[in-house]
């Protein structure tokens, strides 16, 4: 399928924002103009969206300007950096202009934050609803090789809704249709290293998005190797050999400044820590197919993740740093007023706690006594990973007590898989034989629980969380 390149050139002459109409430039940068022209969206449609409602495609209409105009508001307070970077402020500043899967991908994500009557007892179903309609008009950009930066930014916000909605294999669809569109159209590639035009950091901003999405949300990147032996072909990890670097380099990290937090750049980080999950994720898979491999190893993937997140603590900067930033002591009003910090940085919290509960998971070691010599678990290592998990799941009930203190309201759904994480730690301790041990963490499971509950309430995501607990 040949992507459609809609030059600049052509969306001056409509009017139209920089955000959602810019095309994508291919690996040799061409910079031919498609005929496709988009014009003002509420006021006249384009001509293929004409065709896309009247053909009876799409499952909603658009819905009226104060829902959008309350959407996009929505959207920046609570989805904004937390987690996917996509759009700023002034690129959505006339809705009316974006292209129609843009304007239902930000409503199917922000709307479900709406304390509006109208929308009381419906949000979930209007949420699913304008999910569907977004994917409606970005498959129909696909089928007409009409595909631009736009449609690559719908569908992470359809990837992010949809895992929200727990339809994760909808989710795991549209991320790999965004990962091959942006591979196609080269934008994993920076060829403009050292500039910093509004045109570049939006394509830099939707690539580092759609890798975040890859590493917390995707499935686990495997190859097929067939070389050794064509009649007994195997799956291996995807090669993480880091000192084997190719020539080519990924787009930069996209620019943080005073225009969007008064604390300076962090969601660089949340997206360095994504990709280090990633990699535990990775590590427990290769626990529960039965590597033999101990994890005291120095070839383990527990001393290599051991090792890629001291390195990352080393090099946090300090401005950022727990005791640095006082959450504690900030009003209600700031940390709503700057959630474009505040979300990223309780992630980073959630996250490095949540990394060091699963590598230290009792459960995940507790199977190798009961196998052969060479498997059995050192008296050593029990003691300092059940101590090690302990501790850091105690760290994510203090992070829970202190959002409940200051009323802070989440955004972000994976932040709940990390309580839940935390969640099976203290069952693990509620029967331990301390009478202490074992009524602490019956205490700490009780604040998971009703934590989840509540996110629950709002993220059928979570819901199905709960519902496996019970």
């Amino acid at each position: 399928m040949e992507l459609m390149l809609e030059g600049p050139e052509s969306n001056r002459q409509v009017g139209t924002p920089k955000s959602h109409s810019r095309g994508l430039h291919s690996r040799e940068n061409t910079s031919e103009s498609g005929d496709f022209q988009e014009t003002p969206m509420i006021q006249k449609m384009p001509s293929d969206e004409a065709v896309l409602q009247n053909g009876h495609r799409l499952p909603v209409p658009m819905p009226p300007k104060h829902i959008i105009n309350e959407g996009v508001a929505l959207y920046f307070q609570y989805c904004h950096k937390q987690p996917l970077w996509l759009f700023d402020p002034e690129d959505l500043a006339r809705p009316e202009n974006c292209r129609s899967e843009v304007i239902f991908g930000i409503l199917s994500l922000s709307l479900c934050y709406s304390d509006s009557p109208a929308l009381e007892g419906r949000t979930d179903q209007m949420c699913r609803q304008y999910a569907e309609a977004a994917r409606s008009y970005a498959m129909f950009r696909i089928a007409q090789g009409n595909v631009n930066l736009s449609t690559l930014q719908s569908f992470c916000l359809i990837a992010m809704a949809e895992y929200i909605a727990n339809d994760t294999h909808l989710a795991r669809l549209h991320i790999g249709l965004a990962t091959n569109l942006a591979k196609c159209a080269g934008i994993d590639i920076e060829l403009h290293e050292g500039k910093f035009t509004p045109e570049l950091e939006e394509r830099r901003r939707v690539f580092w998005s759609i890798h975040l999405l890859n590493q917390q949300y995707a499935p686990h990147s495997m190859q097929l190797n067939m070389l050794r032996d064509i009649h007994s072909p195997k799956y291996m990890a995807a090669n993480t050999d880091y000192s084997r670097e190719m020539g080519m380099k990924p787009p930069q990290i996209p620019q943080e400044n005073g225009a969007f937090t008064t604390r300076g750049g962090i969601w660089v980080y949340m997206v360095q820590l994504s990709t280090l999950w990633s990699e535990v994720q990775q590590y427990v898979s290769h626990c529960a197919s039965g590597d033999t491999t101990p994890p005291w190893s120095v070839d383990s993937g527990y001393c290599i993740i051991g090792a890629h997140l001291m390195d990352i603590e080393t090099k946090f900067p300090t401005s950022h740093r727990y005791d640095s930033v006082r959450f504690q002591e900030q009003s209600r009003a700031e940390l709503n007023r700057d959630r474009g910090y505040w979300s990223p940085w309780l992630y980073l919290q959630f996250t490095y706690h949540a990394v060091h509960s699963v590598l230290n998971h009792p459960f995940l070691y507790s199977w190798r006594p009961q196998q052969s010599a060479q498997l059995a678990v050192p008296n050593t290592f029990w003691k300092t990973s059940s101590e090690l998990a302990l501790i850091h799941t105690t760290w994510t009930v203090r992070l829970i007590d202190m959002i409940a203190e200051k009323e802070y309201q989440l955004s972000d759904p994976f932040l709940g898989h990390a309580v839940a994480i935390a969640a099976t730690v203290h069952l693990y301790y509620c029967r331990a034989a301390d009478p202490v041990v074992r009524e602490s963490a019956q205490r700490k499971l009780d604040t998971c629980t009703t934590f989840l509950s509540d996110l629950a309430s709002k993220w059928p995501r979570i819901q199905s969380l709960v519902s496996l607990d019970r």
